[in-house]
Protein backbone atom coordinates (compact mmCIF):
# COMPACT_ATOMS: atom_id res chain seq x y z
CA UNK A 1 0.00 0.00 0.00
CA UNK A 2 1.49 3.13 -0.90
CA UNK A 3 1.89 5.97 1.95
CA UNK A 4 0.11 9.09 1.27
CA UNK A 5 2.13 12.35 2.29
CA UNK A 6 -0.29 14.71 3.60
CA UNK A 7 1.47 17.00 5.94
CA UNK A 8 1.48 19.74 3.85
CA UNK A 9 -2.47 19.36 2.84
CA UNK A 10 -4.45 22.71 4.06
CA UNK A 11 -7.31 22.15 6.24
CA UNK A 12 -9.92 22.62 3.14
CA UNK A 13 -7.70 19.77 1.33
CA UNK A 14 -7.43 17.48 4.46
CA UNK A 15 -11.28 18.11 4.67
CA UNK A 16 -12.06 16.93 0.88
CA UNK A 17 -9.60 13.97 1.80
CA UNK A 18 -12.22 13.20 4.81
CA UNK A 19 -15.16 13.19 2.71
CA UNK A 20 -13.49 11.28 -0.17
CA UNK A 21 -11.99 8.82 2.13
CA UNK A 22 -15.78 8.26 3.61
CA UNK A 23 -17.70 7.80 0.21
CA UNK A 24 -14.88 4.85 -0.90
CA UNK A 25 -15.10 2.95 2.46
CA UNK A 26 -18.68 3.27 2.04
CA UNK A 27 -18.77 2.05 -1.63
CA UNK A 28 -16.44 -0.78 -0.80
CA UNK A 29 -18.40 -2.00 2.13
CA UNK A 30 -21.67 -2.26 -0.63
CA UNK A 31 -19.76 -3.86 -3.46
CA UNK A 32 -18.02 -6.23 -0.64
CA UNK A 33 -21.25 -6.96 1.25
CA UNK A 34 -23.29 -7.72 -2.16
CA UNK A 35 -20.62 -10.21 -3.29
CA UNK A 36 -20.84 -12.04 -0.36
CA UNK A 37 -24.03 -12.36 -0.19
CA UNK A 38 -24.27 -13.31 -3.79
CA UNK A 39 -21.65 -15.84 -2.68
CA UNK A 40 -23.65 -16.84 0.36
CA UNK A 41 -26.83 -17.42 -1.59
CA UNK A 42 -24.99 -19.63 -4.65
CA UNK A 43 -23.47 -22.07 -1.53
CA UNK A 44 -26.98 -22.26 -0.04
CA UNK A 45 -28.37 -22.96 -3.65
CA UNK A 46 -25.53 -25.48 -4.02
CA UNK A 47 -26.98 -27.32 -0.88
CA UNK A 48 -30.85 -26.49 -1.88
CA UNK A 49 -31.35 -24.59 0.74
CA UNK A 50 -32.12 -20.50 0.55
CA UNK A 51 -30.42 -17.91 2.92
CA UNK A 52 -33.71 -17.19 4.15
CA UNK A 53 -34.00 -20.93 5.63
CA UNK A 54 -30.52 -21.05 6.95
CA UNK A 55 -30.81 -17.51 8.60
CA UNK A 56 -34.41 -16.36 9.57
CA UNK A 57 -33.83 -13.81 11.59
CA UNK A 58 -32.30 -12.24 8.56
CA UNK A 59 -36.14 -11.72 7.32
CA UNK A 60 -37.75 -11.22 10.63
CA UNK A 61 -38.94 -7.58 10.39
CA UNK A 62 -39.61 -7.27 14.05
CA UNK A 63 -37.88 -9.55 16.31
CA UNK A 64 -39.70 -7.92 19.61
CA UNK A 65 -42.96 -7.64 20.42
CA UNK A 66 -45.25 -4.67 19.44
CA UNK A 67 -46.13 -2.90 22.55
CA UNK A 68 -49.02 -0.82 22.45
CA UNK A 69 -48.35 2.88 22.96
CA UNK A 70 -51.07 3.68 25.42
CA UNK A 71 -50.67 5.94 27.91
CA UNK A 72 -49.90 4.31 31.44
CA UNK A 73 -48.99 7.18 33.72
CA UNK A 74 -50.31 11.21 33.39
CA UNK A 75 -49.10 13.71 34.64
CA UNK A 76 -51.74 15.17 37.37
CA UNK A 77 -50.77 19.05 36.71
CA UNK A 78 -51.42 18.73 33.00
CA UNK A 79 -53.23 15.93 31.94
CA UNK A 80 -52.18 16.39 28.30
CA UNK A 81 -48.63 14.85 29.54
CA UNK A 82 -48.44 11.31 29.41
CA UNK A 83 -45.79 8.42 29.15
CA UNK A 84 -46.32 5.00 28.07
CA UNK A 85 -43.95 3.06 30.26
CA UNK A 86 -41.04 2.97 27.76
CA UNK A 87 -37.88 4.95 26.92
CA UNK A 88 -36.91 7.71 28.85
CA UNK A 89 -39.16 8.85 31.58
CA UNK A 90 -40.30 12.55 31.05
CA UNK A 91 -38.67 15.51 33.14
CA UNK A 92 -42.06 16.18 35.01
CA UNK A 93 -42.04 12.24 36.00
CA UNK A 94 -38.06 12.51 36.93
CA UNK A 95 -38.54 15.74 38.79
CA UNK A 96 -41.55 14.07 41.06
CA UNK A 97 -39.44 11.01 41.40
CA UNK A 98 -36.65 12.73 42.98
CA UNK A 99 -39.43 14.92 45.00
CA UNK A 100 -39.83 11.67 46.64
CA UNK A 101 -42.70 10.61 44.90
CA UNK A 102 -43.50 6.88 43.05
CA UNK A 103 -43.88 5.83 39.43
CA UNK A 104 -47.49 4.06 40.89
CA UNK A 105 -48.65 7.36 42.07
CA UNK A 106 -49.14 8.80 38.24
CA UNK A 107 -50.92 5.45 37.07
CA UNK A 108 -53.76 6.54 34.76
Amino acid sequence: MASLDISNLSYLELVDLQKQVAHAINEKQVSERAALIADFQQKAAANGFTLAELLPQLTSKRPYAKSASTALYANPADKTQTWAGRGRKPTWLVEALAAGRTVEDFKI
